[in-house]
């Protein structure tokens, strides 16, 4: 299954990654916030590079990660795959996963291969960020 956003410039098909640590952040339990922005081709040659970035938050449990998916220009299965691992591993560090930015493209390639239930999906980054206050 692919996802091809026909809004982006496709002359750019390199995946970029970049993540901010939210230093004001307060969320009850003590929790550091993360926002991490994705742009690009999410395939199988860079979604490994995702996983690995998300991954190197997660090591140490207890975080709080909102995901910006509004730059995506595509999405394969191995995509996919890597929100899923990363969606488990969080729940296993006693972390939360945010996604937020998601296309209506995306969000119905969720629903089709029936992965959205994994994900808590918000609209904005605000609302992300608010979200991971609250737990």
């Amino acid at each position: 299954m692919v996802f091809e956003n026909s809004k982006q410039n496709h002359s750019n098909k390199e995946m970029k990654i970049s993540t901010q640590e939210l230093s004001d952040f307060k969320s009850k339990v003590g929790s550091k916030c993360f926002i991490v922005k994705v742009s690009g081709e999410v395939n199988v040659f860079s979604s490994k590079h995702l996983k690995a970035a998300i991954e190197d938050i997660l090591q140490y449990g207890n975080q709080k990660i909102c995901v910006d998916l509004s730059d995506i220009a595509y999405l394969d299965s191995s995509g996919i795959a890597v929100f899923i691992g990363v969606s488990t591993l969080s729940r296993r560090k006693n972390s939360e996963l945010i996604l937020f930015g998601v296309s209506p493209q995306i969000d119905h390639i969720f629903e089709m291969v029936r992965v959205k239930p994994l994900f808590k999906i918000v609209g904005s980054v605000e609302e992300a960020v608010l979200e991971a206050a609250r737990a």
